[in-house]
């Protein structure tokens, strides 16, 4: 861990280009994240001393990555709220045989599947649905 510190001590210090220098520093910080991966973000800039963890490309590509994971995760939960809110709205509650026929039409695109839930009766879902594998 000393050896991490000092290493970017040493290029604050003998690095006088600053674009060099913050290029060798995020390269530093890299190789200290990945090396420590069941450190949290505070732990690692703690150890190390480092208070700008958070600007270092890895930081930000990871943080990008886990946004876009996350908007992701949220658009397809969306999805399954407006396919179950229709089959709600056209049949009542939702019985075991709607519900098991739902991961099947959220294979399909919202422009897809909006027309077929509102037009197709239970029977012609299930039909249509209920015998894929």
């Amino acid at each position: 861990m000393d050896e991490g510190q000092t290493l970017i001590e040493r290029t604050r210090e003998e690095i006088t280009d600053q674009s060099s220098q913050r290029q060798l520093i995020n390269l530093i910080e890299s190789i200290i994240i990945y090396k420590f991966p069941q450190k949290s973000r505070e732990e690692i800039e703690t150890m190390f001393g480092l208070s700008d963890l958070k600007q270092t490309r890895v930081y930000q590509e990871a943080l990008a990555e886990g946004e876009e994971q996350g908007l992701e995760r949220g658009l397809q939960e969306g999805e399954r709220l407006v396919v179950e809110n229709l089959l709600r709205v056209r049949f009542g509650e939702l019985d075991p045989e709607i519900q098991a026929i739902i991961s099947r039409i959220l294979q399909l695109s919202p422009e897809e599947f909006t027309p077929l839930l509102l037009q197709y009766s239970k029977q012609e879902l299930l039909n249509q649905f209920g015998n894929c594998q």
